[in-house]
């Protein structure tokens, strides 16, 4: 498996589900998952062992 680097374009291969994500726009409010094929960025790569991080 290639490791991930920030910038890095990547697409979902499985659906993930709302409650994995932390949503942090109100109209996003109405997203139950977010499908396979989603294309982003990564703007963060975090070692397992800090845990993540929370945007209010």
């Amino acid at each position: 498996m290639k490791k991930i680097n920030l910038l890095d374009t990547v697409a979902l291969i499985n659906q993930i589900p709302r409650s994995r994500l932390t949503l942090v726009d109100d109209d996003c409010e109405d997203i139950k998952s977010l499908p396979p094929g989603q294309v982003g960025t990564i703007v963060e790569v975090y070692k397992r062992a800090e845990g993540c991080e929370r945007v209010r």
